[in-house]
């Protein structure tokens, strides 16, 4: 929910979700789906920079999805 709640304050994301992709090295890291807003985008740096700035490193996605 917290991952979900900082990508809703992202304008250009209408639909989120987090769910966890096995990794490795850290047993599971976060993978994000998301939805855009009509007419709107963003790449995945500016999503990931976003998320930087207010979650834990561990915390931010390190795939975002966009699905329809």
């Amino acid at each position: 929910p917290e991952v979900e709640r900082v990508l809703y304050e992202h304008p250009a994301i209408l639909e989120a979700a987090v769910v966890g992709l096995t990794h490795p090295r850290w047993g599971e890291v976060p993978r994000a789906f998301v939805v855009f807003r009509p007419g709107t985008s963003a790449g995945t740096d500016e999503l990931r920079d976003f998320c930087r700035t207010r979650l834990a490193k561990f915390k931010v996605p390190v795939r975002f999805d966009v699905v329809d």
